[in-house]
């Protein structure tokens, strides 16, 4: 006769049944039935990695397949395994044996189990440094290292720190090795770091915050070295993060992004970011930029100051000695020809160039204004309309004669006075014979025969002549007030007015 056992049966109506066999000896005295059947109500019943989990009034509890209870009805949920269960009851975690004996004490929450080792990250409530990593071994638990503050959990690794030690104790969840790794930490805080660069056997890695997660983007053993806070960094989640990070492989320096993803590869001798410039390249003593995700020709000797035109960054540079402007477009293409003994940027307009010791200009999309055949050339602008104008000079003799054309080559004012200057809309000139004024296109308003020609408001010039002064209101183009005054001038109530004999002259 086959022995009876006991049976679980799972149940309509969440009922948990256990058929307990009866003694044989009454089943012949009495005849009895084989089973005495128990039925317990619960508000839900399943089974689950071959136990029985029971829910009721929102918490859990779990029997075996003999039916014995082994873990109470009190936890929000149960984790099974295959050396115990893993229950969470509130803010607390514990771990009991198959058996349902606790392996912690209620002072101690379980913060991460991982079976294949036998390894808890457990919390101590009652120490100053809380986190310990702890091991199962035959039915006891062991402290394995030293206690910690802080943990970082990626997929395949545990990093665990004290204070401000350098030093973490790094767990890898593949080979279950544990080892001590070299730190350091970027931002405001371990709690609050950005960015992790650790070191193992030589060998580094790079660990990235995104938001209040952590994730590793260069795992050990694809760099010889990482460099972070060399580049220029940029806001994100309310804080800096470097989005660029310099790395190096067999010598050589590349770059890459936040992503772990290349920009440039790891062909240079070395790879620096200035604020205007932007990120340099060198190799075998050249230089070249990187823009629009790839590296422009590295074949320059020096690249300078850079400008803006319409989104476009330009760059001055200079090649086998001679100067000139390239443009950040993903190409080596010149706005300026590599062709001159020098390339200036003159006042933001344009761009001065030299050759053969003589001065041209190119505005700021490459078209040439000037030919290079001038001593002095320096861009200027009327502050009320925003029309631009060149100053150009050429010398004669000792002395140097100047001039004024527009910003297409056109000559407004003669290259024949000894100064020139730009006031409101209007250009005041001065010669060997005296001050004279010219208009913004060229017409000459007032010959170059008076002693003194001043601005007194955008469209009054203040004359003078043989120690005497007038008013000329180039509105009119005429002279408003007469060259017989001791001084013209204007009173605060916006009146013309001279002071010998005084008087209120209507404009």
């Amino acid at each position: 006769m086959n022995e009876l056992k006991t049976q679980v049966r799972v149940c309509k109506n969440s009922v948990l049944q256990i058929l307990t066999p009866n003694d044989p000896a009454q089943l012949q005295m009495f005849g009895t039935t084989k089973y005495s059947v128990k039925s317990l109500q619960y508000d839900k019943v399943w089974r689950s990695k071959g136990y029985i989990k029971v829910q009721e009034s929102g918490k859990l509890g779990l029997f075996d397949r003999n039916g014995k209870q082994i873990l109470p009805i009190k936890f929000d949920n149960i984790l099974v395994y295959e050396r115990g269960f893993l229950c969470t009851e509130g803010n607390r975690s514990s771990f009991y044996r198959l058996d349902g004996s606790s392996v912690f004490t209620s002072n101690v929450s379980v913060e991460k189990y991982f079976p294949k080792y036998g390894l808890f990250l457990v919390y101590f409530f009652d120490l100053i440094n809380p986190l310990a990593l702890m091991r199962e071994k035959g039915g006891f638990v062991s402290i394995d290292c030293m206690e910690f503050d802080s943990y970082i959990d990626l997929p395949d690794k545990l990093l665990l720190r004290k204070g401000f030690n350098q030093k973490r104790l790094m767990f890898d969840k593949k080979t279950g090795a544990i080892s001590w790794v070299w730190s350091k930490v970027y931002g405001v805080g371990e709690s609050d770091a950005d960015a992790i660069i650790y070191e193992i056997k030589k060998q580094y890695g790079l660990i990235f915050r995104e938001g209040s997660n952590y994730r590793e983007i260069i795992k050990p053993g694809c760099y010889e070295r990482i460099y972070v806070g060399q580049l220029k960094e940029k806001q994100s989640f309310g804080r800096r993060l470097p989005y660029r990070i310099a790395v190096k492989r067999r010598g050589k320096t590349g770059v890459v992004d936040w992503n772990g993803k290349v920009l440039i590869p790891c062909l240079y001798d070395e790879i620096r970011e200035y604020e205007d410039l932007g990120i340099i390249v060198y190799k075998n003593g050249k230089k070249g930029l990187f823009t629009h995700k790839k590296v422009l020709s590295c074949c320059y000797d020096e690249i300078f100051k850079s400008l803006y035109y319409k989104g476009e960054k330009h760059f001055i540079v200079c090649k086998n000695g001679l100067y000139g402007v390239v443009r950040d477009i993903g190409i080596d293409e010149e706005v300026v020809p590599i062709k001159y003994q020098a390339v200036y940027d003159n006042r933001g307009i344009g761009y001065e160039v030299v050759f053969a010791k003589k001065h041209g200009f190119y505005d700021l999309s490459g078209k040439q204004i000037l030919m290079p055949l001038y001593d002095y050339i320096s861009a200027t602008v009327f502050w009320k309309t925003s029309k631009m104008f060149l100053k150009i000079g050429m010398k004669s003799g000792e002395s140097t004669r100047v001039g004024i054309t527009d910003f297409k080559g056109k000559i407004v004012v003669p290259i024949a006075y000894k100064n020139v200057e730009l006031c409101g809309e209007e250009i005041i000139v001065q010669s060997e014979f005296g001050c004279g004024l010219f208009s913004a296109e060229g017409k000459k308003l007032l010959t170059d025969d008076y002693d003194s020609i001043e601005q007194i408001t955008t469209s009054l010039y203040r004359v003078g002549h043989d120690g005497k002064y007038g008013a000329y209101f180039t509105k009119r183009r005429k002279m408003v007030v007469p060259i017989k005054y001791s001084w013209v001038d204007i009173d605060k109530a916006g009146n013309l007015f001279g002071q010998v004999p005084f008087m209120q002259i209507p404009m």
